[in-house]
């Protein structure tokens, strides 16, 4: 299932929580306008593979991507500064993202992924 929310109206600058341990949500496809991806927004959401955070984005929240055992296609654009604690933990068939821009890494924020390059 993707969820293509891109061309969506939505006034709040944060995605919001809700779609948590969603387990049939596969890509999805963020508001123009999202600036930050609230704590916890996809935690446990295990069939997710891919994973698109658009230009303006600036902090991936706590465990936002976390226990996404799936997730194996990450783009995160330059506008990225800060990635929370344990935003992506527990990803592991996340084996290579572009960390370009960012300033501040959280605890544990790839701990458990399959990570083996990183472009910094």
């Amino acid at each position: 299932m993707t969820l293509d929310l891109n061309m969506a109206k939505f006034e709040a600058t944060e995605f919001p929580t809700g779609l948590a341990g969603n387990a049939k949500l596969g890509t999805i496809k963020f508001f123009e306008n999202t600036a930050s991806i609230a704590a916890g927004a996809f935690k446990g959401c295990t069939a997710l593979t891919k994973a698109t955070v658009p230009t303006g984005v600036e902090i991936i929240g706590e465990s936002t991507f976390e226990g996404c055992t799936a997730l194996a296609s990450l783009t995160l654009p330059s506008s990225v500064k800060t990635v929370g604690d344990k935003a992506f933990k527990g990803c592991s068939a996340l084996v290579e993202t572009s960390l370009s821009a960012i300033e501040n890494i959280g605890t544990e924020a790839f701990a458990g992924t399959g990570l083996t390059s990183a472009k910094i």
